[in-house]
């Protein structure tokens, strides 16, 4: 109860869906979801499951070791150059306390087929096979990171996610808040406020 008080302020505040999400050993899985007007964001239910695969998981490994990184970086089809980006963006994660993940250009067009997806759940909540197609486009939004470089170098910035970690006694992630921002067009002043 204390999350979602804290999720709806926050959710308020930044005028975008929030979630809470736990950390498991092999997934992600959605504990508290808010949204303005009291709409889910997008439609993510609490007891929703994300498998810890890229692109999904870059909160939870950013402070493990470097091998582990590696065993989870080797799970998507990445070129080395994509690798090396993607471990430049959970150094930076790490060194920041925050992760930002862009709208790609070419996913815009399909907020449309989000939202129809979102609505068609409002009528049927508890269909697998519309939140698995769910599943499927969220990862279309959030697939490159932003480095520290690129959030301070750039004045405009378009931003599907901003995640944050939530540790827990070991010192490792153990929840992440996540922020739906989906901005196509989004100033890297509001960004860090």
């Amino acid at each position: 109860d204390v999350a979602d008080a804290e999720l709806r302020s926050l959710s308020i505040d930044v005028g975008c869906g929030v979630t809470l999400t736990g950390i498991a050993e092999d997934h992600l899985w959605v504990m508290s979801a808010v949204g303005a007007k009291q709409r889910r964001p997008l439609g993510v239910a609490p007891g929703d499951h994300f498998p810890l695969t890229p692109p999904y998981g870059a909160i939870a490994f950013a402070w493990r070791p470097d091998d582990e990184i590696d065993r989870w970086l080797a799970q998507a089809p990445l070129s080395q150059r994509e690798r090396q980006h993607e471990r430049h963006v959970m150094a930076d994660i790490r060194s920041q306390g925050f992760g930002v993940w862009s709208l790609e250009p070419r996913t815009t067009p399909l907020a449309q087929r989000i939202q129809a997806v979102i609505e068609a759940l409002a009528t049927d909540p508890s269909s697998r096979q519309l939140r698995d197609q769910l599943t499927e486009l969220f990862a279309l939004f959030g697939r490159r990171g932003y480095t520290s470089d690129g959030l301070t170098t750039r004045s405009h910035l378009t931003v599907g996610y901003a995640l944050a970690p939530v540790f827990g006694a070991d010192s490792q992630p153990r929840y992440q808040i996540e922020l739906h921002l989906l901005r196509p067009n989004m100033t890297s002043t509001a960004l860090h406020q």
